[in-house]
């Protein structure tokens, strides 16, 4: 995983303004090939189980197939059927991509050796993509020589009947849990998929330690985290390893709220200029609000360790909504916000703990506490609605799954578009028997004439199956391209045909 003394660069890749149809997955084929000629795919063949198989494809061959299921965001490996029919993928995974069944049997060769190492590898892959930057980047645009790491845990709700591994979590939903390590510029360092009834802080101490071991203790390094990792285990990891971190203080853990009376420093918060003028360009007037601090010694530790809890508290106005741990006073009441840290408030003012940097693109700070885009209300609504973008788009931007933004719109009850129905007035994905003019949909007459055929094979009695392997033999291309129809396209045809009349 070490890069060689002679630097590695990347062959410059020229871009070309082209009047040619492109392909939904265009530049995808770039990307494998960019990782496929680095030194960092030789530490991902490693990590993958061999297949033996003398008809089976390579292990490589199917590991870059994944990532680039990722990287598309596919929600299943059922989406891989996309991928058979697209020409830029086929030839850069030299021959035709591999079924969905073929790539549920290489996942299963998956154990816990395999996983444990693709989790070192992403460890390493991380410090040396960072390194990496810090010497080719210019001045000015280099990463911090210190990093700023966030752990985080997300809970993913699924409906898929084949699923493994899914359970229920304290709020009755069905799904599946990740735990995630990623720092300022959003790489990634570790990952961990569990069952949705895993507790959020299980394995949390282990990760830390996997990504700051091969640190020495006196590198500058931080780590921020909400509250489930406000606990015993994490806080003596972090103190071994030298990390500085900043925990959304745990009531549970610290009992910091029955503390707040103990502060009798409180200072103002300091605006700066772009604030304040943002301030005036919406006509708002600054919210009130104060910083303290007083000293948490833990039971555990027995009197051998003292840490800052950094408190930050919001003046709430009569009418505003009510938040949960709150100081009733006359017109109004503060709203407290605390985070436990390690870190020299000698060097550092508490503002500047309370607002360690995050990645900017995967949460967004509130005057109470920080959250990820997608469930923030008034964002997913200017996106969705205002703005049209897709669920896809919508993902891509704020570097989240599609079923995250999806689940959003539902706990909103923003109405989800079907896949063909206008985007803010462009359509983004035209049904089978229409096409794209001037950005509109408009009938597209062999298409209709083929539906109309669909329809009469299955008055006659065919089956979906049946009848997608005569449209395959008569060599009928798909929506997009394709010369393979599956049962499902013909099912979805048909019902998209009900529903319109």
């Amino acid at each position: 995983m070490r890069f060689t003394n002679k630097r590695w660069q990347p062959r410059h890749v020229k871009f070309e303004v082209t009047k040619e149809r492109l392909t939904d997955a265009a530049g995808l084929g770039t990307l494998m090939e960019i990782f496929d000629k680095s030194p960092l795919s030789e530490g991902f063949k490693k990590c993958l189980p061999v297949r033996t198989h003398s008809r089976s494809h390579g292990s490589y061959r199917l590991g870059l197939t994944q990532l680039s299921s990722f990287l598309y965001g596919h929600d299943s490996i059922d989406d891989l059927k996309e991928f058979q029919t697209d020409p830029a993928l086929e030839a850069i995974m030299r021959g035709e991509t591999v079924a969905p069944r073929t790539m549920g049997d290489f996942l299963r060769d998956f154990d816990e050796t395999h996983i444990k190492a693709l989790n070192e590898y992403l460890t390493k892959m991380g410090w040396a993509i960072r390194g990496h930057l810090s010497e080719v980047l210019p001045e000015g645009k280099r990463p911090a020589s210190a990093i700023h790491a966030s752990i985080d845990t997300t809970f993913h709700e699924q409906s898929g009947k084949k699923m493994e591994g899914l359970a229920y979590n304290y709020d009755k939903k069905w799904g599946l849990d990740s735990q995630v390590v990623y720092d300022e510029l959003g790489l990634s360092y570790g990952f961990q998929l569990r069952q949705g009834d895993v507790g959020n802080n299980v394995g949390s101490s282990e990760m830390i330690e996997q990504i700051f071991e091969g640190k020495k203790f006196a590198d500058e390094k931080y780590l921020s985290g909400d509250s489930a990792f406000c606990n015993q285990e994490c806080i003596r990891t972090c103190l071994r390893l030298g990390v500085k971190f900043t925990f959304t203080a745990h009531d549970g853990w610290t009992s910091w709220r029955s503390h707040i009376p103990e502060i009798d420093d409180w200072e103002s918060w300091s605006w700066s200029k772009e604030e304040l003028a943002a301030f005036e360009r919406r006509k708002q007037t600054p919210p009130q609000i104060e910083q303290g601090r007083f000293l948490w010694y833990p039971n555990w530790a027995e009197g051998k360790i003292v840490l800052n809890v950094v408190v930050k508290r919001t003046w709430v106005t009569e009418g505003q909504d009510q938040g949960l741990f709150n100081e009733e006073s006359a017109g109004g009441y503060w709203d407290h916000y605390g985070v436990v840290t390690n870190i020299s408030l000698y060097w550092n003012t508490k503002q500047e703990v309370i607002q360690r940097p995050r990645p900017f693109y995967l949460a967004i700070i509130t005057e109470e506490t920080m959250q990820p885009l997608y469930k923030n209300p008034s964002f997913v609504h200017q996106k969705y609605v205002v703005e049209g973008l897709s669920i896809r788009e919508i993902a891509c931007e704020i570097f989240s799954s599609k079923e995250a933004v999806r689940n959003a719109l539902r706990r909103f009850e923003i109405p989800i578009r079907e896949s063909h129905m206008p985007h803010n007035g462009r359509i983004s994905c035209p049904s089978y028997g229409t096409k794209l003019r001037s950005g509109r949909a408009s009938p597209h007459v062999a298409e209709q004439q083929m539906i109309e055929t669909i329809k009469d094979l299955r008055a006659q009695g065919l089956t979906l199956r049946k009848v997608a392997k005569i449209l395959t033999n008569m060599g009928v291309p798909t929506k997009k391209r394709g010369k393979s129809w599956h049962p499902e396209m013909v099912k979805r045809i048909l019902e998209r045909v009900n529903r319109t009349n």
